[in-house]
């Protein structure tokens, strides 16, 4: 077998390897080997430690980074909906406009066809006996076309 030099350990102050878990207490020896095996394991779990810190603060500065990109979106994106709610509202007041002015430009268009008919059914017939009451007569025929709601005057045609 091979001579393995033994070491006493040193106070904990002066000897950066002493470990108070090794067995034997301060008066014992321990074999070199074991010595460096655990300086290795220590020196190695102290990197895997630092490693670890290293890529978990990584891991919070991308979340981070995450969380303000989505927070920013979703400023943008209520912004963008809020204005969005009030161009639906005016389109929705313009149409409810252009609605009313329909109806009422299809109301002026039925009034002109029926001034314009009753217009020709006046000059093709003779006026009656009153003079102008054959023209009287014809209103209640003129007034229910400005109406939507039909009339007993009213004869579609």
């Amino acid at each position: 077998m091979a001579y393995l030099p033994q070491m006493t350990p040193q106070c904990p102050a002066t000897s950066p390897c002493f470990s108070p878990y090794l067995a034997g207490g301060a008066n014992s020896t321990v074999p070199l080997e074991l010595l460096y095996g655990l300086v290795r394991h220590r020196t190695q779990n102290r990197e895997a430690r630092r490693r670890f810190r290293e890529c978990k603060e990584q891991r919070q500065q991308t979340l981070q980074q995450k969380v303000d990109d989505i927070r920013l979106m979703y400023l943008a994106l209520s912004e963008e909906h809020a204005k969005s709610t009030i161009e639906v509202a005016r389109l929705q007041q313009e149409n409810n406009t252009l609605r009313s002015e329909v109806k009422d430009l299809h109301r002026q268009w039925r009034l002109t066809q029926t001034v314009l008919q009753w217009s020709q059914q006046s000059s093709q017939s003779p006026l009656s006996a009153g003079g102008d009451a054959g023209l009287f007569g014809y209103a209640p025929y003129c007034l229910g076309d400005l109406t939507d709601d039909p009339s007993p005057y009213h004869s579609p045609s």
